[in-house]
């Protein structure tokens, strides 16, 4: 029983990294996509949303849920993902 809360606090580290790289990569995707660089744009997208399904996957795994803003945070960054990425779009005429 004393293993369980060292796994839910790496749990909620790990959660929380993982959040906290999708917010940094909106800015970065609409950086990359505006000047051009498709294919770069492209990575971080799919890093990106990789990083969308691996949270999930952790909390569940190691019990652990983020302690900044609880369950909304991975809410609010799938939004700033979404909302960077449709803005990206609209700038450059898609």
């Amino acid at each position: 029983m004393k293993d369980a809360a060292p796994n839910k606090r790496l749990g909620a580290i790990v959660v929380s990294f993982l959040i906290a790289l999708r917010i940094v990569a909106a800015p970065v995707f609409v950086y990359t996509f505006a000047e051009g660089l498709t294919a770069w744009a492209a990575g971080v997208f799919l890093v990106a949303v990789s990083t969308d399904a691996l949270d999930g996957h952790v909390a569940r795994k190691l019990g652990g849920a983020t302690p900044f803003l609880g369950p909304y945070s991975d809410a609010v960054a799938d939004f700033v993902l979404i909302l960077a990425t449709f803005s990206a779009f609209v700038t450059r005429g898609l």
